[in-house]
């Protein structure tokens, strides 16, 4: 599908802004560069056909890399594969030394264009700015000059134009990026095919899940943990007893086993990977052999949150929500290493995307004994790390845990300060209505839509 498919206002609202030569200055997050090429290159609504350059330093040269990759490579506005190689530049600078940006500019770029060109100011050092600016000033071509910036909070373009006022263009649903996408633009493995730990694009067990949260919320967990710690380790090929089970029925119920009194494991894992595999991109995503056994345990939470944010999928746009990203990260050895780099995995939660903004959820049973917060801090500290490595300044992140309103008010003024933006926390009082929770949220985090 098009990004421009779901929005036509926008791509006329656009189209006088996209230039024949685009060049972004990249900074330590590539999303808003892929948002500006995405939008401003020219083209079609379906091609690109303009030039685009990336200027970067030495530091941000690996983020330039996977940029460039995933530009050539990426079918939401893809370029035509003859000529892509030619159209997609990158151009190293020495962000150290002022007048030497402002040189490689004028020689490199400048001085062999000719058409419209845009500058897109949302990455890169202030220096790299201001001088990249600077070049444009002195150059004073004849054709027409666009600067942009992607704005983080409002998910606007800004514009500015010689000799006209200043626009601004919501893109925040206009570019429908994916959580692959995201993990691709950070030079990541392919998630969908992971077959190790594969997310899961579809919860199961709705019915259940919201059962296991109502004894959590009247306090009769423990109900839950006696059960599952008198079946013992459950695991494929178990006929497990349900009578002692307080959400018994409702399981049996929900995985075609009505009338027994056993939970038949492998029955139960084979019927609900036939329904996930006949929904959309099952087949592509299929659960593995322990996800029941998980979701008994203790990952029911994440489903029962993938729940809550699919009833308002439609509400507030969300293109899709998937549990257990695990994405790779790849980090340079020591210099007294062998190896040049090491890759390290970590997992999201929950997971969303509304057009190229993502929402990252983190969910937690455990308890904050007497009142202290310190692992809830710890957790909600974890996942703003993981918001911001994937989804950049765009993200926004919660936590599902079961602190109290005390705790949780406590909690969101103390990360604000730690880490400088807003989290949103749901604790226990929340779950029981988190779907018009989750709505109301993220209808206040997605941007200015004027």
């Amino acid at each position: 599908m098009s990004i421009h498919e779901l929005n036509k206002p926008i791509l006329n609202e656009l189209e006088k802004y996209q230039t024949d030569h685009l060049i972004l200055l990249i900074g330590g997050n590539p999303l808003p560069n892929a948002v500006a090429a995405l939008c401003l290159a020219a083209g079609t609504s379906d091609q690109i056909t303009g030039n685009i350059t990336l200027v970067h330093s030495d530091a941000t040269a690996s983020v330039a890399n996977n940029l460039y990759n995933w530009l050539r490579t990426q079918q939401h506005r893809p370029f035509d594969p003859k000529s892509v190689k030619r159209k997609i530049k990158k151009l190293q600078v020495d962000a150290s030394h002022p007048h030497l940006i402002q040189q490689a500019i004028e020689q490199k770029v400048l001085s062999r264009k000719s058409g419209s060109i845009g500058l897109n100011y949302t990455g890169g050092t202030k220096t790299m700015s201001v001088h990249t600016y600077r070049a444009f000033e002195i150059w004073g071509g004849n054709e027409k000059i666009v600067y942009s910036y992607l704005d983080s909070n409002s998910l606007q373009l800004r514009f500015d134009q010689v000799g006209m006022r200043s626009d601004f263009v919501y893109v925040g649903h206009h570019c429908q990026l994916t959580i692959q996408d995201l993990v691709n633009l950070h030079g990541g493995k392919d998630i969908l095919f992971d077959l190790d730990r594969p997310p899961l694009p579809i919860g199961i067990l709705p019915n259940t899940a919201t059962e296991i949260c109502r004894l959590y919320v009247d306090g009769k967990q423990q109900q839950k943990k006696n059960w599952f710690q008198s079946a013992g380790k459950i695991k494929p090929g178990d006929q497990v007893d349900m009578e002692t089970c307080p959400f018994g029925e409702t399981l049996l119920q929900e995985v075609d086993q009505t009338n027994a009194t056993h939970l038949n494991v492998t029955k139960a894992m084979r019927f609900l990977k036939k329904k996930q595999e006949d929904a959309e991109n099952g087949d592509k995503l299929a659960i593995n052999k322990g996800t029941l056994c998980k979701f008994l345990d203790n990952i029911w939470l994440e489903h029962y949150v993938w729940h809550q944010l699919n009833k308002v999928r439609d509400a507030v746009d969300l293109t899709e929500i998937l549990i257990g990203v695990s994405p790779y990260e790849k980090y340079p050895a020591e210099d007294d290493e062998k190896e040049k780099e090491h890759e390290m995995r970590y997992e999201v939660d929950v997971s969303a995307m509304r057009g190229y903004q993502m929402f990252v959820g983190s969910c937690t049973l455990e308890w904050p004994k007497k009142g202290k917060k310190a692992a809830l801090k710890q957790k909600l500290l974890e996942v703003a790390i993981r918001a911001r490595q994937l989804g950049g300044d765009e993200a926004r992140l919660f936590l599902v845990c079961q602190a109290d309103r005390s705790m949780v008010a406590a909690l969101k003024r103390e990360i604000k300060v730690l880490i400088g933006t807003p989290v949103m926390v749901f604790g226990i009082d929340d779950w029981l209505d988190l779907d018009e929770k989750l709505e109301a949220w993220i209808s206040k985090q997605i941007g200015d839509q004027i």
